[in-house]
């Protein structure tokens, strides 16, 4: 019984901790100190994560950020097949909580497309569900996320600008049985300057 009066405080410490341990959206693999980009300080004030792209898309319209949307064809338009498509998002505006201005070109992200026989659709079966980049002042570097399904659906961090370089390292001179690409983050695959393609933000424009 003495035992059990001892551990009473204890339980109760663990039951209220447990709603503030969820309180917050931290993407898996954030570093320790966290990351200062928009997209993780946005993230870290809701009490629940936007696990679908909609979710996502409305949690930045609902704080007063404005969508530029275009879409992208990850083949080319001169590929004869259907193609890859997926939004492309280019989000300026003002967090209103932590009062954060968001250039142009600081944060942005995709979700994908899908064909039902006559139209193009969101595609609500694929793993990935959002890819996004956004600016951190703090490292001066650009942050890399993604939002999948895959395991329970979750946000992720993959890394920055400076592991994609370390990344491509020895894209253009290989050692004999080493991969191009380390395979520390898919992101590299694309953006292999550890930054935005660009011709992606001029199209935006046209």
């Amino acid at each position: 019984m003495r035992k059990l009066a001892l551990l009473l405080p204890v339980i109760s410490m663990l039951l209220l901790a447990a709603p503030f341990a969820d309180a917050a959206c931290i993407p898996s693999g954030s570093p320790p100190q966290g990351n200062r980009d928009a997209l993780a300080r946005l993230l870290e004030g809701q009490d629940q994560c936007p696990l679908t792209a909609i979710d996502f898309r409305n949690l930045l319209e609902r704080g007063g950020l404005r969508l530029e949307t275009t879409e992208v064809n990850f083949l080319g338009f001169h590929n004869p097949g259907p193609g890859v498509f997926f939004l492309f998002e280019i989000v300026p505006g003002k967090l209103p909580g932590p009062n954060i201005a968001i250039e142009r070109g600081d944060l942005l992200f995709g979700h994908f497309l899908t064909g039902d026989g006559s139209r193009l659709v969101l595609d609500t079966a694929s793993p990935l569900v959002v890819e996004a980049i956004a600016w951190d002042s703090a490292k001066q570097l650009f942050n890399f996320y993604e939002l999948v399904k895959q395991g329970g659906p979750g946000w992720f961090y993959r890394g920055d600008s400076k592991l994609v370089l370390e990344d491509i390292q020895f894209l253009y001179r290989p050692q004999p049985g080493q991969q191009p690409f380390r395979n520390q983050l898919r992101c590299s695959g694309c953006h292999v300057n550890g930054g935005l393609i660009q011709k992606e933000l001029v199209n935006c424009n046209s």
